[in-house]
């Protein structure tokens, strides 16, 4: 548990430039109730939500119907490997919230969606979650375009999608994806401008590599002739 030094360290900012940047975004982007309404719409993919309570039943609903297809070894380890991230970015992200404990902005409503520790804003569990993936996206693109063309035909209307020669063009989707995620949590008031941007930045740098080395340790590509 942090000390009480180090709340006051990190609550010190919450009056400062940090405010006036998630000021400026909620006020002049997200203060409506369609602007709202379509922050949480962009902003959904990059939510626990999405990963943990959207995912799951709906391929449990596919098995259970027959409606899912026989897995190939790829496919299994590419879903393994999702699991594994977001998996461990979000008890990474529930431990760092509950260490630092920085209060919300004010424009922030709690609600039954923020339990726990994660009623506390750094870092965002949406910057961290997308910058995480993004490593992962980068690390495909860069050593394992076969395994990325495999997830791609994988998803509805991105099987077309020729990984060599689209690359860039992956990758900058995979930015702008990052960016609009930050932006709207911005936008919404939910967090103040430095928990996405850190949250970013550990995401990308620090969880997706103790992900890496955890899927390593638990299934090395070779186990699977990939």
């Amino acid at each position: 548990m942090a000390s009480t030094s180090t709340l006051s360290w990190i609550n010190r900012f919450n009056d400062g430039v940090d405010l006036d940047v998630v000021t400026f975004f909620h006020k002049n982007c997200g203060d409506s109730f369609v602007a709202k309404a379509m922050w949480e719409v962009i902003t959904f993919t990059g939510d626990g939500i999405f990963f943990f309570a959207v995912l799951p039943p709906l391929a449990g609903l596919a098995w259970a119907t027959g409606a899912m297809p026989v897995l190939s070894p790829d496919q299994i380890y590419l879903a393994t490997y999702l699991t594994v991230t977001v998996v461990l970015d979000f008890a990474l992200n529930l431990a760092m919230k509950a260490a630092f404990r920085r209060h919300r902005p004010l424009y922030h409503k709690h609600d039954m969606r923020f339990p726990g520790p994660d009623k506390y804003s750094f870092p965002s569990g949406h910057a961290t979650r997308v910058g995480c993936l993004f490593a992962w996206i980068v690390e495909l693109v860069t050593y394992e375009q076969r395994l990325l063309a495999v997830a791609l035909r994988s998803v509805p209307l991105l099987d077309e999608v020729d990984v060599v020669t689209q690359s860039q063009e992956i990758l900058l989707t995979g930015v702008f994806w990052v960016v609009m995620n930050c932006i709207g949590r911005l936008a919404l008031g939910r967090h103040f401008a430095s928990d996405v941007v850190c949250g970013a930045l550990l995401g990308y740098l620090v969880f997706f590599p103790a992900a890496q080395s955890v899927m390593l340790a638990i299934v090395h590509p070779a186990l699977l002739q990939l």
